[in-house]
């Protein structure tokens, strides 16, 4: 298993629970709360995946930051 942590002030939860959902296909996650991460765990044969849906995650954060 492989894991990747989304910094809360940084990424929010709303969102990245969202890009999740799109992911849902793609992507099986494990979500977990570590202080001020989100954390998310998945098998180490998805990381390419992984990648992906973190630029994804990023995209979003930045386009909702700039409404």
């Amino acid at each position: 298993m492989s894991s990747s942590k989304f910094h809360k002030t940084l990424y929010p939860k709303e969102i990245l629970l969202a890009c999740i959902e799109m992911y849902a296909a793609f992507l099986h996650t494990v979500t977990d709360e570590d202080g001020d991460y989100i954390v998310l765990t998945y098998p180490d044969t998805e990381k390419k995946v992984a990648r992906e849906f973190i630029n994804y995650v990023l995209a979003e954060v930045r386009s909702h930051a700039s409404h």
